[in-house]
């Protein structure tokens, strides 16, 4: 083998010999300079910043595991939402709660053995580990073995009450559009041209100079039915043309009065001239050379009631005029509730569906109420639950005989499973010790026909109890 690696070696250094031996010392010791510098850098940039496509299995910086970090305890929350849909979590966790219970205690014979042998091995196992030998010794056998009992005690599964809770949250869904027993559209009635698109109510037409005259005045009236006020959520005068004056009067109460404002609108004489008085004391000309667009926000739902609903408008022309009032008019319209529970049982849910977890309790904290959401009045029995779930922790506890039988010398021998939760996972466990009762019967003999290794100096009869006979034994020989 040594003259095959040197035969491999010289194979090697051949090539290199033949230029080799053209180069002075100097000049070799240069060329080896020459080449450590030029691979220098290569060294230090593989040391500092390697390249990461060669290391093995590398996948990136935007791995999957990237979420958790910096995310404090959220690893262990998606570890617990993904067990019971693991093979794997659910094979160990099993194993956890399922396997044989064993408890050695630090007073086991075993141990009590062990310890004493690593405290002085030399003081049990003697000459056998010296390597000499002397002869025949006296050695302890046992003529009757000990006796045993067997004991069992009992251990259950330890478990603990988690609380979560559940809140009910409800939202209306209305249509864009509804008739919910507002507005009636078939009941309205006008002697000019209306027209409604959601949410607008448009009454007279919006156009220029189709009534004329001098001081000539346009009396309107508009009438609708309404089958529930509680139902209209709006009804809003918003905008106003005429030319030249207008007066608004919703259910006999004057909303509006265009375009200066007053609380009448009426053609007087004074003197030879007819006038437009719109105040007590406040008068114009009934020409005012001006097609008027008002923007308006008059709330005049104060003014509607359930049932038959008049709307009066009042035009006063000189020339050519027009008259149109716009209203925003939006009704409640009849909920389609969509219920939520916004809960912090999800994982607790999960783990009683894996049968790791029963749930024991639901009180409610806030019962029936009603309450007003979106305007409108809700009852429902509970708005808000308190659950109570006893989920297994994997640990046990044990009743006290199991300590007194460890104390007492006894080591378990078996764990048996007795009672199991709805996942197969073990509950409780019986487990079964062996008790020493009655100790071995014991001899002292001579054994001279090699030593027997006993780790503990209890032998069992390896050697032959005394022959008192030689000396008759030898007599006959002689």
């Amino acid at each position: 083998m040594r003259s095959m690696r040197f035969l491999v070696l010289v194979c090697l250094t051949l090539p290199l010999a033949a230029p080799a031996a053209n180069l002075t010392r100097d000049q070799a010791l240069q060329l080896g300079k020459d080449f450590g510098n030029a691979n220098n850098t290569g060294v230090s940039n593989a040391a500092s910043s390697p390249d990461l496509t060669t290391v093995p299995s590398y996948q990136g910086t935007n791995v999957p595991e990237t979420q958790y970090y910096g995310s404090g305890l959220g690893i262990e929350d998606a570890a617990r939402q993904a067990l019971p849909n693991s093979e794997v979590g659910s094979f160990v966790q099993d194993s956890a709660l399922s396997r044989p219970r064993f408890n050695i205690d630090r007073n086991d014979p075993i141990v009590q053995r062990g310890d004493a042998i690593s405290a002085d091995p030399e003081a049990l196992l003697g000459q056998q580990l010296t390597g000499q030998y002397s002869g025949c010794q006296e050695v302890t056998t046992t003529t009757a073995p000990a006796t045993w009992s067997e004991e069992y005690c009992t251990e259950w599964g330890m478990d603990q009450q988690i609380g979560c809770q559940k809140t009910l949250n409800l939202s209306c869904n209305r249509p864009i559009e509804c008739d919910a027993g507002g507005i009636n559209l078939d009941s309205v009635q006008s002697d000019m041209r209306w027209t409604y698109t959601y949410p607008y109510l448009t009454i007279g037409t919006i156009s220029d100079n189709y009534w004329s005259g001098y001081c000539a005045v346009f009396d309107r009236s508009t009438t609708f039915t309404i089958e529930d006020i509680n139902k209209v959520q709006e009804f809003t005068l918003i905008q106003a043309g005429f030319d030249d004056w207008i007066k608004v009067v919703v259910n006999g109460t004057l909303v509006y009065v265009g375009p200066y404002g007053g609380d009448r609108l009426e053609v007087v004489t004074t003197g030879r001239f007819r006038r437009v008085q719109y105040g007590a004391s406040s008068y114009g000309w009934c020409e005012l050379s001006t097609s008027w667009n008002k923007s308006l926000n008059i709330d005049i739902k104060p003014y509607l009631r359930t049932g038959l609903n008049t709307i009066d408008m009042r035009v006063i022309v000189a020339g050519g005029g027009e008259g149109w009032i716009k209203f925003k008019a939006t009704q409640y319209c009849d909920c389609q509730w969509s219920e939520t529970w916004e809960s912090t049982c999800g994982a607790l849910e999960q783990q009683a569906q894996a049968g790791m977890c029963v749930q024991q309790s639901q009180t409610c904290l806030e019962p029936g109420e009603t309450r007003l959401i979106d305007g409108i009045e809700v009852y429902r029995d509970c708005w808000r639950y308190d659950l109570s779930y006893l989920c297994a922790t994997g640990e046990t506890r044990e009743e006290p005989y199991c300590q007194e039988l460890r104390d007492r010398g006894c080591s378990q021998v078996n764990s048996t499973c007795v009672s199991t939760l709805t996942d197969g996972s073990c509950y409780e466990y019986q487990q079964t010790y062996r008790c020493p009762q009655g100790n071995a019967a014991t001899q002292t003999v001579m054994n001279c026909g090699g030593q027997t290794f006993c780790l503990d100096g209890d032998c069992f009869d390896a050697g032959y109890e005394p022959n008192q006979d030689f000396g008759l034994a030898a007599s006959h020989l002689g």
